[in-house]
């Protein structure tokens, strides 16, 4: 619902799908058997789970982009899976476009720029939609729905957080992990010394007028009770 806060308010069904998926999964990556087996179970609202089926040229998708990583897992951070996911729930993922290939706009800098309806009326979406099922038809490398040799799949990664090849041998693996451990250790006792300077600079000046008074109340009492 539009408000003065929100143009257009929808609920991001392909965020839920993905939300059930890591919660499954419990970890940055999967195998592509891992998310075949949860994927299975996890319908679009377009469709049950009795003609509910993941298409055979998905099914080799996914093992491509497990090949693109090493050949093991897929992470479930990046523009690939997100790709997958697009065309294993066309209506609920949108298409992630790479990087720098798009110019998304809001309505009013369409408007602006364009000097036309940021809205569509009904006989226009209608029109679209005859066009690209027209277009569709007649589009030789698509395959029926389950994006195997769609010409839009491209072979194109971007990751969220880059990770290591997965060619790095073990023990430089392993050095790596310890300069990471050590690092963080540096940091710990960095934040620590910070406190603790901070500390000293306030409670210092305190410390200081306690043991002055301290000292005067014990000058005093020595000297009004004489030896």
């Amino acid at each position: 619902a539009s408000s003065s806060f929100y143009a257009v308010c929808c609920i991001d069904e392909c965020g839920d799908l993905l939300w059930q998926l890591e919660s499954k999964i419990g970890g940055p990556s999967a195998s592509p058997e891992q998310i075949i087996a949860i994927i299975s179970n996890l319908p679009p609202s377009s469709a049950t789970l009795d003609n509910w089926t993941v298409g055979e040229k998905l099914l080799l998708r996914l093992n491509d982009v497990a090949d693109y990583h090493g050949g093991s897992e897929v992470p479930l951070h990046g523009r690939l899976f997100a790709q997958w996911m697009h065309y294993v729930y066309p209506q609920e993922c949108s298409y992630p476009h790479l990087s720098g290939t798009t110019q998304p706009r809001k309505p009013d800098e369409f408007e602006v720029e364009t000097d036309q309806d940021a809205t569509a009326t009904e006989e226009e979406m209608l029109r679209h939609i005859q066009e690209g099922r027209h277009r569709r038809s007649n589009t030789a490398v698509f395959d029926g729905g389950d994006g195997g040799c769609s010409s839009m799949w491209a072979m194109e990664e971007e990751l969220v957080v880059p990770q290591a090849p997965s060619g790095v041998s073990g023990p430089v693996a392993e050095s790596t992990l310890a300069r990471r451990l050590a690092m963080r250790c540096v940091a710990v006792v960095g934040a620590v010394a910070s406190l603790m300077l901070a500390l000293a600079a306030t409670l210092g000046p305190a410390l200081a007028s306690w043991s002055h008074e301290c000292e005067w109340r014990v000058a005093a009492k020595q000297a009004a009770c004489p030896p």
